[in-house]
């Protein structure tokens, strides 16, 4: 069964269309465990660290990440990998750990607009992007790439490919790159802003480079990134329903940044071990993120 987008108006608040960068003002230091080595689990805390609760941890399964709240904040979507096999698999969950349900092979799902279906890639090389029906009862091969994210009116996805970020409209078929040609890598896990206007976006320009975090125009191409400084970030990251903050991790710990810049990001305090991969709750009190908190005394 083919997508079905929702169009309609986009709500949230409006922003300014410009690349900019978030400043980073913590010193980099660099990780000593591959996340995907992580003995993680699906946790949800209150944006002021408090209320932990763990939501998912399949058994037999390793390395949860990439919690995906649904639009009505009653259930997540995430990824957990096989160890037997080593693949990828993507799950749906009640908010209260009930109800737990395959969805396909695949990493970094996100959810459509009206919460009926989820797109995810297949993390086959060069990737294949999927939508899958919520009941289960058709898939549907989009387009090849890799790190979907559906648009909040339903029209657009946003995936990388080919080094760059792309923007599909699934009503017209078309499709253009957002950044110049050049960059050395698109991380995983892009996010829309609320009223649909910016993709919050990490790369690097070089091999190896720094990161960097930019805001992109999702109607303009050849978009630059040079000249701009950034630090270590990890992905995916997620907008505040509101549009104002964005939250990523950092070394292992979620930190939560102004989009407007002009000052440091700010730890969520109390996180116990690796801490990854945030979501925002569309109601703003929650975030939902992988962590081996569990494993730590």
């Amino acid at each position: 069964m083919a997508p079905c987008p929702n169009p309609g108006k986009r709500g949230g608040p409006s922003m300014k269309y410009r690349l900019a960068i978030v400043w980073f003002a913590a010193l980099l230091v660099a990780p000593t465990v591959r996340a995907a080595n992580l003995p993680t689990a699906i946790y949800v805390m209150r944006v002021d660290g408090s209320d932990v609760r763990k939501v998912a941890d399949v058994e037999g399964h390793t390395d949860h990440r990439n919690p995906r709240f649904s639009p009505a904040g009653k259930h997540l979507v995430f990824s957990a990998r096989e160890p037997a096999s080593g693949r990828t698999v993507c799950y749906v969950i009640g908010i209260d750990g009930s109800n737990l349900r395959k969805i396909g092979f695949g990493d970094l799902p996100d959810w459509s607009p009206d919460g009926k279906q989820i797109v995810y890639d297949d993390r086959t090389s060069p990737g294949n992007i999927i939508v899958e029906n919520l009941d289960g009862q058709g898939t549907t091969l989009v387009t090849s790439g890799l790190s979907p994210r559906w648009s909040p009116d339903g029209r657009m996805l946003a995936f990388r490919r080919d080094k760059n970020v792309q923007v599909l409209d699934l009503i017209s078929g078309e499709q253009h790159a957002l950044l110049a040609p050049g960059i050395s890598q698109v991380l995983s896990g892009m996010d829309w802003s609320p009223g649909g206007d910016t993709l919050a976006v990490i790369i690097r320009e070089t091999k190896g480079g720094v990161r960097k975090l930019l805001f992109l125009d999702p109607t303009k191409d050849n978009q630059p990134s040079t000249g701009r400084l950034g630090l270590g970030i990890g992905g995916p990251i997620a907008f505040s329903p509101d549009g104002k903050q964005v939250a990523y991790d950092f070394n292992y710990k979620i930190r939560i940044e102004d989009v407007a810049g002009g000052g440091r990001p700010r730890l969520i305090p109390g996180q116990k071990g690796h801490n990854l991969h945030p979501d925002w709750s569309p109601d703003g009190e929650w975030i939902a993120f992988g962590s081996d908190r569990h494993t730590v005394p």
